[in-house]
């Protein structure tokens, strides 16, 4: 099941925790950052659909994003995104690096995440993303 599917199929949550700081696959966005300091919202707009569709059916979104410092480009592409995103109904909320390492749960969140790697549940992000 691709992701856009899986997300299709949550009936009640979608909840994702975004460890990595940056995703490869998304380079045409972040050079479009780099030249203006803002994203192109035209790209955006099927995804932000997406969020307001399913809040539409109840479905509520969270994710949280760890973000270090200093920050990368793309960091601060995707909090810019963030802010747009909120305003359409995903809950993203923030949690700085050096917090994250004070729930002393990095091992077990590695290994979380290396078994949804391979196990094909979310091979496109590399995060963590639950459904249901």
């Amino acid at each position: 099941m691709d992701l856009m599917a899986y997300l299709n199929s949550a009936k009640n949550n979608i909840f994702r925790f975004e460890y990595f700081q940056c995703y490869a696959d998304d380079n045409e966005a972040l050079e479009y950052w780099l030249k203006t300091n803002d994203v192109n919202q035209n790209d955006m707009r099927e995804w932000w659909n997406f969020i307001e569709a399913k809040n539409k059916e109840g479905v509520k979104m969270s994710r949280v994003r760890r973000v270090l410092f200093p920050m990368n480009d793309y960091t601060k592409m995707e909090l810019r995104i963030h802010e747009l995103s909120n305003q359409r109904g995903d809950n993203v909320m923030i949690v700085l690096d050096d917090e994250f390492k004070k729930l002393n749960i990095i091992k077990k969140v590695q290994t979380i995440l290396h078994r949804q790697k391979f196990s094909g549940i979310d091979g496109v992000w590399r995060n963590s993303l639950s459904c249901y």
